[in-house]
C-alpha cells in the first residue's frame, strides 16, 4: 500500500506517493479524535500535527540503515498455541498406543514439519529500513496530503524520512547466496534455501498424508481429523488478527517512540490551508498556498496576497471592512472576499488555541 503525497516545508522535496509506513501513519492519524475549530463549515478537513522524536543513527555514512525492532507476540496468542500442540501430541500418542502406525507417523510428520517451518519463519529479524540524510540537511518538516486530511510532520530529516521513505523488512540472516556480491560488484537476488526446504517438506507431508491416512484404522483417522480441526481453528484465529493494526502499533510505539500527536478539524479547505501555513511556516508559503488552493480569480489573488503579506510580516490575521470593500469589485467578489477573510480569521484563532494547548502540554512534560 502506498501513502499520501508529501511536500517538504524546507527543502522543497515533493514525493507523489509515500511508502507503506506513510500509509500506516496516515491511517493511524485518520482514526484520531479531532478538536473542532470554530468557524464556517462546508467540507470539514482534518489537520494532524505531529512532533517526531529524533532517531539515533549509528551509521551516518550510509544511505540506508536497518533499525532493529523488538517484535513480540501477544501473551494470549502464545498461551493459545499450547492447545493445538497438546491436541496434536495427544492424538499422536493415542495412535501409537493403538498401534496405528500410519496415522501415528502422519500426525508426527505434521508436528515436525509445522514446527520446523514456524522455527525458520520465526528466525527472521524484523527491521525498519530508513533513509539516513546527508550531513547538513535541513529539518524534515513537511506535510502529507490526502483527500480529507493533512498531516504536518515536524522533526529531524531522519525521523520524517522514516515515515515517508522507510519500509518494514524481514531479514533471514545467513540464507543469502554465498556469492551475493561478486568481484565486479554484481549482486544476486537473495536465495532463501531454508524457506524452500520448508516448502518441500510441507508438500511432501500433504502427499504422504493423502496416500497413507486411508491405510489407517478408523480410530486413527478420527484422531487425525481431530488434530487437523484444532490446528485449523487456531490458524483461523491467527488469521483473524488485524495485521494492519499490529503494524501501526509497531510503527508508533517501537519505531517512532510515541510522538506527540494532536488533531484538529477545520470547517473549510480555506481555513485548513491557512492553519497549515501558520503551523508549518514553510520556506515558500506562496508555492504551498497555490498548491493547496489553485484558485486564481481576482478575488482569490487579492485574498492570497493579503494573507501572505500578514503571515510573512508575522502580523495577526485580523481583517476589517477595508479589506473586502474594494473599489471596482463586484458584489459577488466582495461577498467572497468577506467569507475568505472570515475563514482565515477562524484558522488564526485555531492556531492560537493550538499554541496555547502545546505550551500547556510542554509544562506538563507531555
Amino acid at each position: 500500500m502506498t501513502g499520501p503525497k508529501f511536500i517538504a516545508a524546507r527543502s522543497g522535496t515533493t514525493i507523489q506517493h509515500t511508502g507503506h509506513l506513510g500509509y500506516l501513519f496516515a491511517e493511524e492519524c485518520k482514526g484520531r479524535k479531532a478538536a473542532v475549530v470554530k468557524g464556517r463549515k462546508t467540507s470539514p478537513m482534518g489537520v494532524t500535527i505531529v512532533e517526531l522524536h529524533g532517531l539515533t543513527n549509528s551509521q551516518p555514512s550510509t544511505q540506508t540503515n536497518d533499525h532493529s525492532v523488538d517484535l513480540r507476540l501477544r501473551t494470549h496468542s502464545i498461551e493459545m498455541a499450547v492447545f493445538p500442540i497438546s491436541i496434536s501430541l495427544g492424538t499422536c500418542i493415542a495412535c501409537g498406543i493403538f498401534r496405528d502406525w500410519f496415522c501415528f507417523s502422519m500426525i508426527l510428520l505434521g508436528i515436525v514439519s509445522s514446527g520446523v517451518t514456524c522455527l525458520v519463519i520465526g528466525s527472521g529479524k524484523f527491521d525498519v529500513r530508513r533513509i539516513v540524510p546527508a550531513k547538513g540537511s535541513p529539518k524534515g518538516d513537511g506535510m502529507m496530503i490526502s483527500d480529507k486530511d493533512v498531516i504536518i510532520l515536524q522533526g529531524e530529516e531522519s525521523s520524517v524520512a522514516t515515515i515517508t521513505r522507510g519500509s518494514f523488512t524481514l531479514d533471514f540472516t545467513g540464507q543469502n547466496h554465498p556469492d551475493a556480491i561478486q568481484a565486479g560488484g554484481e549482486e544476486h537476488e537473495p536465495v532463501y534455501r531454508s524457506i524452500g526446504l520448508c516448502s518441500l517438506l510441507l508438500v511432501a507431508q500433504f502427499l504422504l498424508q493423502l496416500l497413507l491416512i486411508p491405510q489407517g484404522t478408523l480410530f486413527g483417522q478420527i484422531m487425525f481429523i481431530g488434530s487437523l480441526a484444532v490446528s485449523w481453528a487456531y490458524n483461523s484465529y491467527l488469521a483473524s488478527i488485524e495485521k494492519e493494526k499490529v503494524q501501526r502499533e509497531i510503527l508508533m510505539e517501537k519505531v517512532l517512540k510515541e510522538p506527540w500527536v494532536k488533531k484538529y478539524q477545520l470547517g473549510t479547505r480555506t481555513s485548513m490551508t491557512v492553519f497549515v501555513l501558520l503551523a508549518m511556516m514553510p520556506a515558500e508559503p506562496r508555492k504551498l498556498l497555490n498548491e493547496m488552493l489553485p484558485n486564481d480569480t481576482r478575488a482569490w489573488k487579492t485574498w492570497k496576497d493579503t494573507v501572505l503579506d500578514k503571515i510573512e510580516k508575522n502580523q495577526e490575521l485580523r481583517f476589517s471592512e477595508n479589506h473586502w470593500n474594494i473599489a471596482g469589485f463586484r458584489d459577488d467578489e466582495t461577498s467572497l472576499l468577506k467569507t475568505l477573510y472570515g475563514d482565515a480569521e477562524d484558522a488564526y484563532e485555531g492556531h492560537l488555541g493550538h499554541r496555547a494547548s502545546r505550551s500547556d502540554d510542554i509544562e506538563k512534560g507531555v
